[in-house]
């Protein structure tokens, strides 16, 4: 899993400078046709092709800790089910990538946190709702 350019950032700043960056108070996860590139801010599902498609949050709006797991083996998951909004567009949506925002709907870098690569993509066809079911949702640093 690839940190955005954000969170290089905040990582760089917090070991080499003892600057600690802001405290999400939440966290949303939002959907990618394509690579998100390196600030994360590529290819998100448009409103064109997705009407009612938004950002999900992970702890569906309990505490923020409850959405994923606490780090372990340098891995952390998703502790809930995840499911978006049925596919109100005229057709196909395939799902490549995953981003973690600390935003819920803006669309600058900054926001962006954490870039992931699906093992095999998701398409929601029209009607369709897609779910991330407990534990498919997994982040792991190298």
């Amino acid at each position: 899993m690839p940190a955005s350019t954000s969170a290089a950032h905040d990582i760089l700043d917090l070991y080499l400078r003892g600057v600690a960056p802001a405290t999400p108070t939440r966290v949303w996860m939002a959907l990618h046709t394509g690579d998100p590139g390196a600030d994360g801010t590529a290819n998100e599902v448009s409103a064109a092709n997705w009407p009612s498609y938004a950002r999900q949050d992970p702890a569906a709006a309990a505490a923020i800790a409850t959405g994923f797991s606490a780090a372990a083996g340098k891995a952390s998951s998703n502790l809930k089910e995840m499911l978006f909004p049925e596919n109100d567009g005229a057709g196909n949506v395939t799902i490549t990538h995953v981003t973690i925002r600390t935003h819920l709907t803006s669309t600058t870098a900054a926001t962006c946190k954490l870039i992931g690569t699906l093992i095999q993509p998701k398409t929601a066809e029209p009607g369709d709702q897609l779910k991330f079911k407990i534990g498919e949702v997994d982040w792991s640093v190298e």
